[in-house]
């Protein structure tokens, strides 16, 4: 591994030089959209919990916070709530007489195809599998959208089935033909909002008060620009490999996790690693090794029945680190970030194993992020954000090549990427290798963990609710 890696870092050395084509202009060609970060969604929790039960008491543990923004579309516009995806490329909704809304009053939170004018049907061709295994299926239509002041025709999914939700997807398409729908990022692009197919997101300040609950937390996508107020040092930009010739997902390559907890505990085991960079996964998801090493360090116990990490919450006031290397940057996270709500002295971890599935930098990890999603030239920028309310400048995303690409598919060999964020199902037993009781990572408050009732062997993940989408069309 270690002759591997030195081999990629031989590829990669001599790319210094890449950036964003960034361009200061008086009237710069962005458009703003606010995003909030919350704790979950009403609707699909009650859905959810209705056959889904939990090893300890924690308030609505299955809907860690994701990021949403609200929309007005149709005419009259209709605001709907929407979560920001980064893996998806469809903006979707629930219709209002759905097969969910049948059993559910949804009249105020999705959209009523009927009560807009400017609605046009398309075709009955959508047809779409999320990683909690539910299917959306329905129809492609044309809308209008509403967004900083601009309208915008856009094609919109609208969802007839029995599941609710609501995306504003903003990643790939893959397999886009001539007549797939336009993603709501080309759509801007083609209307001449902006220049490429380009986007910054980025949240203000730590999502947790001083009680410890989650807390609403506000930030920005800034289609078409950057704003250079909101992150320290210099973007950092990488390319975003291709399998077989298709972009699926927004990825980047870890090469190093580390831990500052008093000490500095790096670990390298299972990296380098292709792993997904997607706003609708609220947890982080790393390699089986990774995350043995960081409950190791961290007495971090394993709940093998709501399948999560257990952890000390007296560790959110602890000043500890975990610092994520992406071959020669690095972005720094506060521990408490990834530590969630709890019962009593315990809480859930929000770092844990991918299992064999794709590893993701989710939600969580995205606090302390600036990113810039450059779909147009399959790149990814980023640097440490800020949370000064300092002054900066809005620059504009330019049209056209930005830097060199294709740089990181030398590593293909030395790490898998990864075309879809998956899952993991059943109930699985952590570490993967040991046949030892769970409690091998049982925490200082031991007594309390291993008196926690297990939940069935139908658990899901938890905090994957929402995430990327795998099957379209």
């Amino acid at each position: 591994m270690a002759f591997k890696l030195l081999l990629l870092l031989t590829f990669l050395a001599w790319d210094r030089a890449r950036a964003l084509s960034l361009h200061q202009r008086d009237v710069p060609a962005v458009v703003k959209l606010p995003i909030t970060r919350r704790a979950y969604n009403p609707t699909r929790l009650e859905k959810r919990t209705s056959n889904v039960s939990t090893s300890f008491d924690v308030p609505y543990p299955y809907f860690d916070a994701l990021i949403y923004s609200n929309l007005a579309i149709g005419t009259p516009p209709q605001t709907i709530l929407f979560e920001v995806d980064t893996s998806s490329g469809y903006l979707e909704t629930t219709a209002t007489n759905s097969t969910w809304c049948t059993f559910s009053n949804c009249s105020s939170e999705f959209f009523n195809v009927n009560a807009s004018s400017t609605y046009k049907f398309a075709n009955g061709n959508f047809n779409a599998t999320y990683t909690w295994n539910d299917v959306y299926a329905g129809d492609f239509g044309n809308e209008v959208v509403f967004v900083d002041g601009v309208t915008l025709d856009v094609d919109l999914a609208v969802n007839y089935g029995p599941e609710p939700n609501s995306i504003l997807g903003l990643g790939y398409i893959p397999g886009k033909t001539s007549d797939t729908p336009a993603t709501i990022l080309q759509t801007l692009v083609n209307s001449g909002h902006i220049k490429s197919a380009a986007y910054s997101l980025w949240m203000d300040g730590s999502t947790q008060t001083d009680t410890g609950t989650d807390s609403e937390l506000e930030g920005v996508i800034l289609f078409g620009g950057v704003d250079t107020a909101k992150y320290n040092g210099d973007l950092h930009t990488m390319s975003i490999p291709a399998s077989n010739g298709i972009h699926y997902l927004p990825v980047v390559l870890v090469t190093e996790v580390t831990l500052q907890n008093g000490t500095s505990s790096s670990q390298t085991s299972g990296l380098p690693a292709y792993m997904a960079l997607d706003s609708i996964v609220s947890m982080t998801f790393l390699p089986n090794n990774v995350v043995e090493g960081l409950y190791q360090d961290l007495n971090v116990w394993w709940d093998s029945g709501s399948q999560v990490g257990i952890i000390d919450c007296a560790l959110k006031q602890k000043d500890y680190n975990i610092t994520f290397t992406f071959i020669d940057f690095s972005i720094t996270s506060p521990l408490s970030d990834f530590i969630g709500l709890g019962s009593g002295e315990i809480c859930e971890f929000h770092i844990v194993p991918s299992f064999s599935e794709a590893s993701v930098l989710g939600a969580t990890f995205m606090r302390s992020a600036y990113v810039v999603y450059d779909l147009s030239n399959n790149e990814i920028s980023m640097a440490q954000a800020n949370f000064d309310e300092s002054e900066g400048q809005v620059l504009e995303i330019g049209s056209g090549a930005s830097s060199i690409s294709g740089i990181f598919e030398t590593a293909i060999a030395v790490a898998t990427v990864p075309t879809a964020v998956v899952s993991p199902t059943g109930n699985w037993v952590f570490p993967v290798e040991s046949t030892s009781s769970a409690s091998t990572f049982a925490t200082s408050t031991s007594t309390g963990v291993a008196a926690a009732p297990t939940a069935n062997s139908n658990s899901v993940m938890v905090g994957l609710a929402g995430v990327g989408l795998l099957i379209a069309l």
